[in-house]
């Protein structure tokens, strides 16, 4: 069912049935040109839009449309829009529950909110086979603006040992990230935390009966590619589902425990403006694996810039602030690493977030925990782990103005499986 990448032309226009679109489920949305529209986040400095269908056409076209950090939900500087396989004939249909059916002569294309798919939630594009197909390669056409895409292996084992955990979801999957920015945040800008756009889950293919099984994704050349396992179809009990999932998200989808008593320190990260620093955040996932932490920030040469007193985490998920003491300035050109000094006496570890970025590393010394001594300077490498963007993100005033900014700096290409 691989596709052809023109636009294929249909003889009936597609329409949405507006009496359908009555339901409640269809509430949420907006009708845009034939197309719908819906506000996921209102906060004007982290705009998040989805559009279903496409807008610019007044033809509806089995497409989702994830659009972020706009000044209205008519503008953005990043997006991602996904469309499935079209075919000429088909028909379309709205279900109570909100799911819009588009109906091909051997399968159906299913697009439905997913709020359970992150923290923010999500959106599914689900391809819905009713009969077995001549192939196991199922191709989707993607558009991107500002994005860059970082693919997930599976751990290795020296990571699974060191504390890492990967769930199955993840693994195969791709985290998108703004291209240039991770945090801009001031009175009139953006917050961009650590830059995450969202994460594009590995999907799984659901057969009749719930026997399922992983489909490796891989993203290449504005085409999405979903491979389901030949032996899976052949045994198959149709109609079988193929699930691709988007989910809205800031965070890093993989965990780590870090041993206490030590200093990390991740990097590298530059301010946009000169300024002065005002905080760090550090995403912390629901763990009783929850030991405090002292906010710290050095050059990439391991000098001490500035430090801040103990922040206390909690077994509950969630970003975890502490302010920086002395205010020190930050010059945009220089490399910062962002750190955290593990405190040993509340758990035995403190468990973090991150995502695979060849772009970034942690960093490790092992000097002893202090609650109220000044950090180590310089700081000592005693290890490095590469290939890890950490969900940690530092805001600064920018000289000259009343301005709060929040900053990390993404990549620069699609990163392939390995």
């Amino acid at each position: 069912m691989t596709r052809d990448l023109k636009s294929n032309a249909q003889n009936i226009m597609l329409q949405l049935n507006q009496d359908n679109l009555k339901q409640s489920a269809f509430a949420k949305y907006k009708l845009v040109n034939n197309s719908l529209r819906q506000i996921v986040k209102s906060n004007p400095k982290d705009m998040l839009v989805v559009e279903i269908g496409d807008v610019k056409d007044l033809e509806f076209h089995p497409q989702v449309k994830i659009c972020r950090w706009g000044t209205s939900e008519d503008t953005n500087e990043v997006n991602f829009s996904i469309r499935a396989q079209e075919e000429a004939g088909a028909t379309l249909k709205e279900l109570p529950d909100g799911t819009i059916v588009y109906k091909a002569k051997d399968y159906e294309v299913h697009q439905y909110d997913k709020p359970d798919a992150s923290e923010e939630g999500g959106y599914e594009i689900e391809v819905f086979l009713t009969s077995k197909p001549n192939t196991n390669i199922f191709e989707f056409t993607i558009s991107t603006k500002g994005l860059d895409f970082f693919y997930q292996p599976a751990l290795t084992q020296a990571e699974i040992d060191e504390g890492a955990s990967r769930p199955p979801e993840v693994i195969g999957s791709y985290a998108v990230y703004h291209a240039t920015k991770g945090g801009m945040n001031d009175v009139a800008g953006m917050e961009y935390k650590v830059g995450k756009f969202c994460h594009i889950y590995r999907p799984k293919a659901i057969d009749a009966n719930g026997v399922e099984v992983w489909a490796d994704l891989h993203i290449e050349n504005g085409i999405l590619t979903v491979t389901v396992p030949q032996k899976f179809l052949d045994d198959a009990v149709y109609p079988v589902r193929v699930d691709p999932t988007f989910g809205y998200t800031s965070i890093g989808a993989t965990g780590i425990s870090l041993v206490n008593n030590t200093l990390r320190a991740a990097y590298p990260y530059s301010p946009t403006l000169n300024g002065t620093l005002d905080s760090l955040s550090l995403y912390h996932p629901a763990s009783s694996n929850s030991a405090n932490f002292r906010p710290v920030i050095y050059t990439t040469a391991n000098v001490l810039v500035d430090y801040g007193s103990e922040v206390n985490v909690l077994s509950a998920g969630g970003w975890y602030n502490g302010n920086f003491d002395l205010g020190a300035s930050v010059n945009t050109g220089t490399n910062y690493k962002l750190g955290f000094w593990i405190d040993p006496d509340e758990a035995p570890a403190l468990y973090t977030a991150y995502d695979s970025n060849v772009n970034y590393e942690l960093d490790r010394d092992n000097i002893a925990y202090h609650a109220t001594n000044v950090p180590p300077d310089p700081f000592t490498v005693s290890s490095t782990i590469a290939d890890r963007q950490h969900s940690i993100y530092a805001t600064y005033t920018a000289s000259g103005g009343g301005t709060s900014i929040k900053d990390i700096i993404g990549g620069g290409f699609i990163m392939f499986p390995r």
